[in-house]
């Protein structure tokens, strides 16, 4: 990401720990724990699902990186109808046990 990105640009996904360190790009956390507003999110019927949409329409990042299946509602509601999916990496290949996406989301997300 470092290397395809800008420095000013702004990543947002569920897992920000390793690819925020070697990013070195701002993140936006789906889980709350970087941007205390999106953890303010959860409740007690609020999903992991329903704060990523909250934190990709407040922070509007340039790009969005997905584990493929995990957040279906982010990926059929915000990334495929407002982003450009830019790259794909089969899980399998790293030993990992999801296959990522990376959106690129030019515009302001709905």
């Amino acid at each position: 990401m470092q290397e395809n990105t800008r420095p000013s640009e702004r990543i947002g996904s569920l897992e920000v720990g390793i690819m925020g360190y070697f990013a070195n790009r701002e993140m936006v956390d789906f889980a709350g724990l970087l941007q205390p507003t999106v953890a303010e999110q959860f409740d007690i019927e609020a999903t992991y699902e329903d704060a990523a949409i909250w934190a990709i329409t407040n922070f509007s990042p340039q790009y969005i990186v997905l584990q493929d299946g995990l957040l279906p509602k982010v990926e059929e509601e915000v990334a495929r109808q407002n982003c450009k999916k830019t790259k794909r990496f089969i899980g399998a290949k790293y030993s990992y046990d999801w296959d990522i996406s990376i959106y690129s989301c030019d515009n302001k997300i709905k």
